[in-house]
């Protein structure tokens, strides 16, 4: 897979003792190919290739986790002895990050323990205040609006029928889309969902898959967050977890001051999970996310 990965690693002054099988976690989407290896001293890094399409974005992406790293537990890149965070080695390219040790985390229980949503909160309390240092991106990201009509105007085209189905959640969505705008711009992970946490003893041992970071709405991590932990079951929104979270995130004042606006934010977030259901063509995923928005009205007592 890396052939030449001892040259590509001396770039790091670090050397290969041996390529480890262990599972890697985060999504291999996110390159075109990865390894896990070990030091000659013990330590552990990911080696991944990436695109050249990916390099750009990728190294502003690095910068933001380079000076977040000292304040938040973040899957932060290696600088090369360039001080460059990505490597071309053979018109190929290539970034190297530290692999973090974490505990499991069983998918079918997790909403039932409190500390993970109090830590998730605090994390994306923290994130807000830090993000206030950070460079503003080269790259206005997607407007959420913008991104939920052109999805409905390809439903329009090819799902007929799922457009019809979900049209009362869409227009409660789109009746408020000016909100969007009015809120606040924080820097945001942009995917920040159990998944693409790894978890400590009690505590978050590290963030990973900020590929879709930059600055978006303040309530867009925590909408988003929110929306994947009720969605592991019917006791989930009601859950330990999902209690912890609202209680923690919105004892921020600046959370607070825009809590009525969560609810919309929440549903809003779903149709880009509707949308990566239907690029995957998982049949099953679609059929729940179209339930699903229906259940968040629900439990959000909103009249659609």
């Amino acid at each position: 897979m890396f052939p030449h990965i001892h040259e590509i690693l001396s770039s790091y002054d670090k050397g290969v003792e041996k390529i480890l099988p262990s599972p890697l976690y985060g999504s291999p989407e996110r390159s075109r190919a990865r390894c896990l290896f070990e030091t000659p001293r013990g330590s552990r890094y990911i080696l991944e290739e990436i695109s050249p399409e990916q390099v750009q974005p990728r190294k502003e992406i690095s910068q933001w986790l380079f000076l977040l790293k000292n304040s938040l537990p973040v899957a932060a890149y290696e600088q090369n002895r360039d001080g460059d965070f990505v490597t071309c080695h053979g018109n190929k390219y290539y970034q190297l990050q530290p692999y973090i040790r974490a505990h499991g985390c069983n998918q079918a229980t997790y909403f039932h323990d409190a500390w993970r949503g109090e830590s998730m909160a605090e994390y994306c309390i923290f994130l807000k205040k830090e993000g206030t240092k950070l460079p503003k991106a080269s790259a206005n990201r997607r407007f959420l609006p913008e991104y939920i009509e052109n999805l409905c105007k390809t439903l329009a085209v090819h799902r007929p029928q799922l457009l019809r189905d979900i049209t009362p959640v869409y227009r409660f969505v789109a009746r408020q889309y000016d909100i969007f705008s009015q809120l606040p711009q924080v820097f945001c992970h942009g995917d920040f969902h159990p998944a693409n946490i790894l978890w400590g003893k009690r505590t978050i041992a590290g963030v990973i898959d900020w590929e879709f970071s930059g600055f978006d709405f303040i309530l867009y991590d925590a909408a988003l967050a929110f929306g994947c932990i009720a969605s592991e079951g019917p006791d989930a929104a009601g859950g330990a977890t999902a209690d912890a979270f609202c209680r923690t995130l919105f004892s921020d004042p600046a959370y607070k001051k825009y809590a009525d606006y969560f609810p919309l934010a929440v549903i809003a977030l779903r149709f880009p999970w509707l949308s990566e259901w239907l690029r995957k063509e998982d049949e099953e995923m679609v059929e729940f996310e179209g339930e699903y928005l229906y259940f968040l009205a629900d439990y959000f007592k909103i009249s659609l």
